[in-house]
């Protein structure tokens, strides 16, 4: 979490290479890649976020139950659409390897964000 938030603390470019472990495939084996994405962060980040939104409202006295699967249908749909264009661009450009999935992982890391944001307004009474 430290390197998403602070990426110019990272010192080791190279991720460890496990050599007795190579498959037959064309990927090479690695250890720790921190640098590869996965979708946990970026899905904790989304959950705390849409529930970051839902206790924001009720410390207004606006919540409602139905807020939760708004804020989530519409984040999830925001970020379906970004995506989206993010590989049309890729596509247009001529890199059109990239993954639909790589590209979600991408887009989802700005939920920590948001989550953050959110909890500073929270704690700070900027609601």
């Amino acid at each position: 979490l430290l390197l998403l938030l602070c990426p110019f603390l990272k010192r080791d470019n190279h991720p460890a290479y496990d050599a007795g472990n190579v498959s037959d495939d064309s990927n090479t084996s690695f250890i720790t890649d921190v640098s590869k994405p996965d979708l946990y962060i970026p899905l904790m980040g989304y959950v705390t976020y849409v529930l970051l939104y839902g206790l924001t409202r009720g410390t207004v006295g606006e919540f409602d139950p139905e807020i939760l699967g708004a804020t989530a249908s519409f984040a999830g749909i925001l970020l379906f659409l970004e995506v989206l264009g993010a590989k049309l661009g890729f596509y247009i450009s001529g890199a059109s390897n990239i993954s639909f999935l790589d590209l979600t992982c991408y887009g989802g890391y700005k939920y920590v964000a948001l989550s953050l944001q959110v909890m500073l307004g929270l704690l700070t009474g900027g609601g």
